[in-house]
């Protein structure tokens, strides 16, 4: 189960509660300072941390958030068209079922100033970001990529992009990345 204030598995809830435990009903791995108890409820962290990281099938995702200043997550198992409302989350690739050579595509919406997207990898599947329209340039460092950019297909790869209002920027990048157009 999840509080107020995350997604699960692309389903949203708003609030301002921070969570303080985790019930798990079925088989589950959890790793780091995550302790179970008897009734398979497991502490989340202290009063002033949420969680030290997100661990989607082996794969750290840097989620350490001071308590109440959290960026909600949602679980992808294909790929989507973006919208407004997906700003600002942790938006993570993950299907077992999605070859390793698969790739999972995001489309990003209309460039509008303040938008901005995290895009992870949970697993070895190529990760593929395109504009909603080709005039829409992708810019790394001083130079436009294009409107399509890929990921190498190695696990953690992720990309954070940025609008501006006229043009989407990326703002941090780890992995090995292409222009895809």
């Amino acid at each position: 189960s999840t509080t107020a204030g995350h997604d699960h598995d692309g389903v949203s809830s708003e609030g301002d509660l921070a969570p303080t435990s985790l019930a798990v009903a079925g088989a589950t791995t959890i790793a780091g300072n995550i302790t179970p108890t008897t009734s398979h409820t497991r502490s989340l962290g202290s009063g002033t941390y949420e969680f030290s990281a997100l661990y989607v099938d082996g794969v750290t995702v840097d989620t350490l958030r001071a308590l109440n200043s959290y960026a909600p997550y949602e679980v992808f198992t294909t790929g989507d068209t973006l919208v407004a409302t997906d700003s600002g989350k942790y938006l993570i690739a993950y299907n077992t079922s999605i070859a390793s050579s698969g790739i999972v595509d995001f489309i990003l919406p209309a460039v509008t100033a303040g938008l901005e997207y995290k895009i992870v990898s949970g697993g070895t599947f190529y990760i593929r970001v395109d504009t909603s329209s080709a005039l829409e340039g992708i810019m790394y460092s001083t130079c436009v990529v294009g409107d399509r950019i890929l990921s190498a297909g190695a696990s953690a790869d992720s990309v954070t992009l940025v609008s501006d209002g006229s043009r989407w920027y990326v703002a941090e990048m780890k992995g090995t990345w292409t222009d895809a157009s």
